[in-house]
């Protein structure tokens, strides 16, 4: 039997190799997590909101916040999509209208900011740059952008 021998700085290479990789591997599998997506929305007319989109690491199975026009308070509303899972056909909550909703969407779509796959429902939810109908002038001027993340 050949048995190989290791020196001590051999060795000590190897553990620091093998703890860098772990640190490696819990930073990938945390980024990889669900967590949700802080949004910004804002408006040539003044308009800006903050939003914290989607579901986090605990409740991404019962949550997914996602913008609605409230027209009758001219601003920007979450609902939880799970409670109103047909956002493409129907309007979504009582008084708001999602910014799935066709109505709403960008007519160009840009580059997305934010999106959320859910497979319960076999969607994507997704959250482009610009285009949208702003709550306050109800032109299709504001714009979201990442500014975070929430968990």
């Amino acid at each position: 039997m050949v048995t190989a021998k290791c020196s001590p700085r051999s060795l000590a290479f190897r553990a620091t190799a093998c703890l860098f990789l772990g640190v490696v591997l819990l930073c990938f599998n945390a980024t990889i997590g669900h967590a949700g997506t802080i949004v910004s929305a804002s408006c040539p007319c003044g308009y800006s909101k903050t939003l914290p989109l989607f579901g986090g690491r605990r409740n991404f199975k019962t949550a997914c916040m996602f913008p609605a026009l409230d027209k009758a308070k001219h601003d920007i509303a979450l609902y939880n999509v799970f409670e109103y899972p047909d956002t493409e056909n129907s309007p979504g909550p009582p008084g708001l209208i999602s910014y799935a909703s066709p109505n709403l969407m960008p007519e160009h779509p840009s580059e997305a900011v934010a999106f959320w796959r859910i497979q319960s429902l076999g969607k994507t939810l997704t959250l482009y740059q610009g285009g949208y109908v702003c709550p306050r002038c109800e032109k299709r001027t504001m714009t979201f952008r990442t500014v975070g993340f929430w968990d």
